[in-house]
């Protein structure tokens, strides 16, 4: 259970790592934080490695591709410093 917590409560710290950083022009923070922490999943997590990694690919893919249609469409846009 201790597991499940640790890792969800990094997978927030990540997700906030990658979000504040960026809106004052930071970009590099979160990529570099949410990669820490992938390894850090990897080394502890063996044993679900490889499907954590087709799920993390999944997601990255489906999130550009996603961004990328909202933006495309005008839907959503970013700050200046964050392009």
């Amino acid at each position: 259970m201790i597991h499940f917590i640790l890792n969800a409560v990094l997978f927030d710290l990540a997700w906030l790592m990658a979000v504040v950083p960026a809106a004052h022009g930071w970009t590099w923070i979160g990529p570099i934080f949410s990669l820490c922490w992938l390894g850090f999943h990897m080394v502890y997590y063996p044993s679900t490695r490889l499907a954590d990694l087709k799920l993390c690919m999944s997601a990255a893919l489906l999130g550009y591709a996603v961004d990328s249609l909202l933006v495309l469409n005008g839907l959503m846009s970013f700050p200046e410093q964050a392009q």
